[in-house]
């Protein structure tokens, strides 16, 4: 299984959250589904989308992201462990590899950001939602 965070089959690759920012891409989600050789291909067992706001970090979102990945897992655990084989993604969707020191550039001029410090306020004291 593999909780990766986007709504496949768009953005997959190693920093989905950080190509939506850049792009502008929404709704934003998670995706649950079964590894097969090729990557973030594999059968769709469950989807989210998850509200954020537009000034919130890649790493705010993608910790949202995995926390809600998380739950589905749970919630699909039962169906999972009976075989459960999940659905094939529908098209091709997108891939890209780590993003670029201009790409980064990029995003932070348009006001965007990797991480803030309310960020690390709330992954220090171990709360499960930012605010």
């Amino acid at each position: 299984m593999n909780i990766h965070p986007s709504l496949l089959p768009d953005l997959k690759g190693v920093d989905p959250v950080f190509f939506a920012r850049l792009r502008g891409v929404a709704p934003l989600g998670v995706t649950l589904h079964r590894i097969v050789q090729d990557l973030d291909a594999g059968p769709v067992l469950a989807q989210a989308r998850v509200d954020v706001a537009a000034r919130d970090s890649v790493l705010a979102i993608t910790a949202r992201l995995f926390e809600r990945g998380a739950d589905l897992l749970l919630d699909k655990l039962d169906a999972i462990l009976a075989g459960d084989p999940g659905v094939a993604q529908q098209g091709v969707g997108s891939y890209d590899s780590w993003p670029s020191s201009a790409q980064v550039a990029r995003l932070r001029r348009a006001g965007g950001a990797l991480v803030r410090a309310t960020d690390l306020r709330c992954l220090s004291r171990g709360r499960r939602t930012h605010p």
